[in-house]
């Protein structure tokens, strides 16, 4: 019994069916030992098995081809002689070598006449043994394109290298037509030719991803680099097993594998097109360039920064090879795209600092995994080009102690840019000393009750964050290019890091421990105003909103860009916001307009009195005396140049992604700014002050304390006063 495929089972079944319906005396013309065989194994039962007798079919057959029968009597069957399976066993016959053997490969194959024609042609010009020939013709069954399969096979003869092993290998080739190009390139270019024609032969019949090798020989051969005393050298790089340490001569052992081996060789050939159009390939540099590409790790990844260099167009014809060498030295290029993406962000890539940038002592310091994720905590607009500046001079100070770069650079982020030092106040008038407004005080009695609430409950941190990371895990991503759910895991990922530690000043609490302990409150059915799944979709998008606050829009809209997060303060508040509604016990005040305008006026005051404290501990006291009575009379005005930045820091720090979310740029934001000459800086008491000053010896020879001034609040119907501790005693101004 034969195998019989799909497409020549319908046939055949056709063919009983058409027996079938002849009458009796027809029948009876049949030839005894046919008819007995029909009509005992009809073709239908037999083939519902996929299986036939192929000397039975071959019987069949020779009746079609009978005039006497078939054209007189059986006209109806003659129709079935020119079906693919009775045209291939004819072309069978034809051509000599129509047996069982042959008869039962064609119609065990879907394409039973491009077989037959293949294996004829295979067997007239190829020089095999009657036993390789059926060997081989059993392995092109399942062929999709046999007549391809001929083709490369008679190529290879013609090359004196066809092997019955090599012929088999063909045939399991699923990408022919790459195939059969790069034969065609490697015979013009001799590769076929000489001690290594074998060898090369046997690594391209053994490659598992021919659709990535075929257009990089293509690439080469095209740049004349796979002729001359190269020529080898660049074919085996093409082939690119060395360099990266991968091994595609067997097939992949998991998907993972394959995908890796996919990305690797397709990048090689993204790699030379990058390279080309950068003008990195050009003649004088090409051997050059391709040797040193071929030698890294990940091709792929070091063209990628290349090509985002050039599309900053940071690459110019005085400095391109500078640049891809600098880039070649590194040995991590994912982590330096990644690097260079930070810098532009923070508007620090340019001509003036990139190979600064691009030096490896800079990136084991400022992108290392153990501090890079502080550059996503950083607003834009709080780093300037002063505290840049003071960066740089950390890197190349501590260049030979990394660790050590590490540690004070991290501190300084934390300090001067991030400011987590600040003390909170604990109202919000014109009249308080603040660095939080009206929402801070109220999300931290939040977070208070949420602690006697539940902090029993929060304790084990570890076991609560698992909760959260299985329960992001399962739910369903969209296809949106800013999905929330992949903002609110890297958000979740990054605050549960150390680097991210912060704690509010007001209640206690960190905010690690606010994330267990909103998770918590909100299974709290009890207490809780919404239902569960609601709840903790709000905890989601509060994550999101944390991630990529300063890319949402007034109206809530994302406008897309890498992610600008909000500060760790701002965090923790967005977490109480998005608690109300849902949590009976969470309050919170929501800022306005006003509240930025009413603060603002604080902190201009705060940061001119700072400033006139820095002065007088620089200054002689008839300088100061000096400085004082013109801001006695000018106002705000004469210094506001000295302290528009720390304001500025400190207004967007804080309302920024509530009110300004475009930062400095906002129209909203400048029109707050021209405000500063009404700050409130009382003249009577700038003057009763340097009247101290100028009358007190003591004063005049221990200055420092000057502005050493702890804020006495008392009711809003009561004049302010602050008591000043001095030399000179305690005085009101």
């Amino acid at each position: 019994m034969a195998t019989v495929s799909i497409s020549n089972q319908g046939f055949i079944n056709q063919l009983a069916t058409e027996y079938n319906a002849l009458s009796p005396i027809k029948k009876s013309f049949f030839p005894p030992s046919l008819k007995l065989f029909i009509e005992q194994h009809p073709f239908a039962e037999l083939t519902q098995a996929n299986q036939i007798d192929i000397t039975q079919l071959l019987i069949f057959f020779q009746l079609l081809r009978s005039n006497y029968y078939i054209g007189h009597t059986f006209g109806s069957l003659r129709r079935f002689y020119n079906t693919p399976l009775f045209q291939s066993l004819s072309l069978l016959r034809k051509a000599g070598f129509l047996n069982g053997t042959y008869a039962e490969i064609v119609t065990a194959s879907n394409f039973p006449l491009v077989l037959a024609t293949s294996l004829v042609q295979l067997r007239t010009e190829v020089l095999l043994t009657e036993e390789e020939h059926i060997t081989l013709a059993r392995a092109l069954i399942n062929a999709v394109y046999p007549d391809k399969i001929v083709s490369i096979l008679i190529l290879l003869r013609q090359q004196g290298l066809l092997q019955l092993q090599r012929a088999i290998n063909v045939t399991a080739c699923n990408d022919l037509d790459n195939l059969l190009a790069i034969l065609d390139i490697m015979m013009e270019t001799n590769l076929l030719l000489g001690e290594h024609a074998e060898s090369n032969l046997d690594r391209v019949l053994n490659y598992h991803y021919l659709n990535g090798l075929g257009p990089t020989i293509a690439l080469l051969k095209q740049h004349n680099m796979l002729a001359g005393e190269w020529a080898q050298d660049n074919f085996e790089k093409a082939l690119y097993t060395s360099a990266s340490g991968a091994n595609f001569d067997h097939p992949p052992a998991s998907r993972f594998e394959l995908v890796e081996m996919v990305r690797i060789i397709s990048g090689l050939t993204s790699t030379l097109t990058i390279l080309e159009h950068c003008g990195l390939f050009n003649d004088d540099q090409r051997q050059n360039n391709f040797d040193l590409v071929t030698a890294v790790s990940d091709p792929a990844q070091c063209a990628r920064v290349i090509q985002f260099l050039s599309t900053e167009s940071l690459i110019t014809d005085g400095n391109r090879q500078a640049i891809f060498e600098a880039v070649l030295a590194h040995q991590n290029h994912q982590k330096l795209h990644h690097a260079l993406t930070i810098l532009r962000r923070l508007g620090f890539l340019n001509q003036d600092n990139l190979f600064w940038a691009l030096s490896v002592g800079v990136q084991k310091i400022l992108f290392h995994d153990d501090i890079v994720t502080i550059w996503d905590r950083i607003p834009p607009h709080r780093l300037t080009p002063e505290r840049f500046a003071q960066i740089q001079e950390y890197c190349e100070r501590f260049k030979q102690d990394p660790l050590e770069g590490r540690r004070q650079i991290t501190g300084f982020i934390n300090r001067e840019i991030l400011q987590l030092g600040h003390q909170t106040a604990l109202d919000l008038n014109t009249k308080q000393s603040t660095h939080t407004e009206s929402i801070h005080i109220s999300t931290s009695e939040t977070a208070r009750t949420l602690m006697r609430l539940y902090g029993s409950q929060a304790g084990n941190l570890a076991s609560i964050f698992g909760e959260i990371h299985d329960w992001l895990d399962q739910q369903p991503d969209t296809s949106a290019p800013y999905s929330p759910l992949k903002s609110a895991r890297i958000c979740f990922n990054n605050l549960r890091k150390p680097l991210y530690a912060f704690t509010d000043p007001l209640s206690g609490v960190s905010i690690q421990q606010l994330l267990a302990l909103i998770w918590v409150a909100i299974q709290d059915d009890s207490k809780r105003l919404s239902s569960l799944p609601d709840a903790r979709q709000q905890f989601l998008n509060a994550l999101y909103e944390c991630q990529r606050g300063y890319n949402i829009s007034k109206a809530g809209v994302d406008r897309g860009g890498p992610d600008k997060p909000i500060c760790l303060s701002g965090s923790f508040n967005k977490h109480v916001e998005k608690l109300k509604g849902v949590h009976a016990d969470a309050n919170i005040i929501f800022i306005t307009p006003k509240t930025a305008s009413n603060k603002f006026q604080v902190v201009v005051r705060e940061e001119a009195l700072g400033y006139l404290r820095e002065q007088m501990n620089t200054l002689s006291p008839d300088t100061f005396s000096s400085l004082l009575q013109s801001v006695i009379k000018d106002g705000v005005n004469l210094i506001w140049e000295q302290i528009r930045q720390p304001v500025t820091d400190r207004i967007l720090e804080e309302f920024g992604p509530s009110l300004y979310p475009e930062g400095s740029q906002s129209s909203a934001f400048k029109s707050l700014l021209s405000t500063a000459q009404y700050a409130a800086i009382t003249p009577s008491r700038l003057k009763a002050k340097e009247k101290e000053l100028t009358e007190s010896p003591a004063c005049h020879t221990s200055p420092l304390h000057f502005f050493d001034a702890q804020a006495a609040e008392t009711d809003a119907s009561e004049q302010e006063k602050i008591q000043v501790e001095a030399p000179c005693g305690s005085v009101d101004w």
